[in-house]
């Protein structure tokens, strides 16, 4: 695993991954997968805010569950900003 870390979730959708923890210094929002096929670790998106010490499930009838965590990762960035800049621009000064 890339970053070292405890107390963090562990989670099984196809691949392995790591989700927050404690770095030994301070909480981490890294989420790293562990690809079987490839026998190698890479990192994922981020979490949006650090987190240690919690507990990560799968929830059925998730259909792009998956594809938020890294094929699309950019797209759905670049619409968050979008929405951010739309608020920002609704805003009477």
């Amino acid at each position: 695993m890339p970053s070292s870390r405890s107390n963090m979730a562990l989670q099984v959708i196809d691949d392995i991954f790591a989700i927050g923890g404690f770095n030994s210094e301070t909480s981490i929002c890294q989420m790293e997968c562990f690809d079987h096929r490839r026998n190698e670790w890479y990192e994922v998106a981020d979490m949006n805010t650090h987190r240690t010490e919690l507990s990560a499930c799968v929830v059925k009838g998730l259909p792009n569950a998956k594809d938020y965590i890294y094929k699309h990762r950019d797209m759905l960035l670049e619409e968050e900003r979008q929405k951010i800049l739309k608020k920002i621009g609704s805003l009477k000064v």
